[in-house]
This record gives structure tokens, C-alpha cells and sequence, in this order.
């Protein structure tokens, strides 16, 4: 699942800035330039400047679209597994790390999961046993295998396995990226239905939001929180719902946070022009409203 973001602000983007998906940032209005820098987790050395005129044409009026995949990484090794999670939270995924292919197995029996980085050699339960386990099972969440091994026949092993595509240890952060962001460009070459309520579209494709045709500026929390209830139109979401299925368990996010996007986002609808899209069952947590 890759979030859609349209950023309003008056910036110009450094020409250092190699975001996952990025073309640039759309320009508008410059009340949730901040939030949205935040919720975008720009890298340090990308520098955003907030000093251009509204009518300047030389700054950039384009599209900047992020990717957030909830990810399970299957690693025993610290060295290794630390740096890759910090990385790709850094990228906005949402990352849970199993330390071998047993607890490996137990994370994707109560999580679903866009993507797994799975390690060849792992305890108890090797990555190929595992993988194997994960396809006859009918998981189908992408699989990219992490090994030291670079024989041919060993990534035959591993493909004929199940998994989609195969990278050699070491490697660095960057082609691990661009291999997840082709990973993710054709997992969507088949168009996915796009989810409506009413006048509301989700078009997961597209990763864009809109009402009665008009676009809806969301962070990419709120796009997800919003996927959700589309994806699950019946049914009433709790609080733990919500952050057991957007926020990897080892972040520190509570009930306030999904009180905080919820505000939000219904905000943002109302102001769209759909107001009690999103209604409260007291007591019990959050649904999509039901028509009389």
C-alpha cells in the first residue's frame, strides 16, 4: 500500500531530494506545510525552503507521492536489522521485526502485510522453509529475500520458492529502496478496484482521495485511517483496530494519536463538502455512518 500526498506550501525542493515516489511538492496554501513536512519524515540533508512568493512561477507545482507499506523484516542479526527498520520508517513504512522464521511465521498470522524482507539464514526456521510455508498458506504478500549467498542456484532456490526477487548482502540502503519502489510499481500494474462511499473515492491505484471529483489533501495516516473504514464499510473499527493494523507495535502511539487523525480527517471531509462520513459508536470505536 503506497499513501497519497498532495503537500501544501510555498517551497522550493533541493535537488538532492530522492524521495520514494517523489517528483516535488504541490504548492498552495501554507497552513498544513508543517504538518505535512512531519508526517513526510524529510531527511535531514533535504532542504526545504519557505521563502518563495505565492506568485513566484519558478517554484515547483507538482505532485509528491510517498510510499507506506506495513513491512515485516525477518532478520536475526541486530547490525543488519536496526539500520534497515530506522531507514525505512524514514521512508514512512510502517516496520515490525521478527528475529527467525518461527516468530516470523507467528507475525503474519495476526498481521497483513504488503511487503516481507526475508533472510535466507535464519534460526530455527530457514527463509526457503519459511517462504514456502508463507505461498502454500496463501500469503501473498510481496517477498524480497536477503542473503549473502550469490550463486545462481541459490537465488533459483529462493525464487522458485515463492519469493519475488532477490538481493545480495551487503548492500546499501538506497538500492534496497529502489528495489521495494519497482517491487511496489508492479504489484500495481493491475488496476485495483477504487473503494467509494457516496460521492467519496479511494483509488488505492492512484493512491488519491476525492469528493464529488475534487481532491482531498491527506496526510498519509489519514489516507490509511480512511482505506479502512473503505475497506471494511459494515464493520465497526476500534481504537486498537486502527493501531494494531497502521503503527508498527513497537511505536509509542496511542489512543490520542487515532483521536488526533480522526479529527483530522473528518475535518478535512467536512470542509470537502461530506460531513458524518466517519460516525462514533460510544463505547465501542468508529464505523462508517449507516444510512437510515
Amino acid at each position: 500500500m503506497k499513501s497519497f500526498l498532495k503537500v501544501e506550501g510555498i517551497v522550493k525542493l533541493d535537488a538532492r531530494c530522492d524521495l520514494a515516489f517523489s517528483q516535488a511538492l504541490r504548492i498552495a496554501r501554507s497552513t498544513d506545510y508543517h504538518t505535512a513536512l512531519q508526517d513526510l519524515r524529510v531527511p535531514a540533508d533535504v532542504h526545504l525552503h519557505h521563502d518563495c512568493p505565492k506568485a513566484n512561477l519558478h517554484c515547483y507545482q507538482t505532485t509528491l507521492t510517498v510510499a507506506a507499506m506495513r513491512i515485516l523484516l525477518v532478520e536475526d542479526d541486530d547490525r543488519i536489522a536496526r539500520p534497515l527498520v530506522e531507514d525505512l520508517r524514514h521512508q514512512s513504512h510502517v516496520v515490525d521485526v521478527a528475529r527467525d522464521g518461527v516468530e516470523g511465521w507467528e507475525w503474519v498470522q495476526t498481521v497483513t502485510y504488503e511487503l516481507i524482507l526475508l533472510d535466507l539464514m535464519l534460526p530455527r526456521l530457514d527463509g526457503i522453509s519459511l517462504c514456502k510455508q508463507l505461498r502454500a498458506a496463501g500469503i501473498s504478500a510481496l517477498i524480497l529475500m536477503l542473503t549473502a549467498r550469490d550463486t545462481t542456484t541459490d537465488k533459483v532456490i529462493g525464487l522458485d520458492a515463492g519469493a519475488d526477487d532477490y538481493l545480495v548482502k551487503p548492500f546499501e540502503l538506497e538500492e534496497l529502496a529502489a528495489r521495494i519502489r519497482a517491487l511496489a510499481r508492479r504489484s500495481v500494474e493491475t488496476k485495483l478496484p477504487i473503494l467509494t462511499y457516496e460521492a467519496l473515492q479511494l483509488d488505492p491505484s492512484l493512491h488519491s482521495v476525492t469528493y464529488g471529483g475534487n481532491a482531498l489533501v491527506l496526510t498519509p495516516k489519514e489516507y490509511e485511517i480512511l482505506e479502512c473504514f473503505l475497506k471494511h464499510p459494515t464493520q465497526v473499527l476500534t481504537r486498537s483496530f486502527l493501531l494494531d493494523r497502521l503503527w508498527s507495535f513497537d511505536q509509542s502511539s496511542g489512543e490520542e494519536t487515532i483521536k488526533t487523525h480522526l479529527t483530522n480527517l473528518r475535518r478535512k471531509l467536512k470542509t470537502a463538502g461530506a460531513p458524518d462520513v466517519i460516525e462514533t459508536v460510544y463505547g465501542v470505536g468508529y464505523r462508517l455512518r449507516v444510512e437510515c
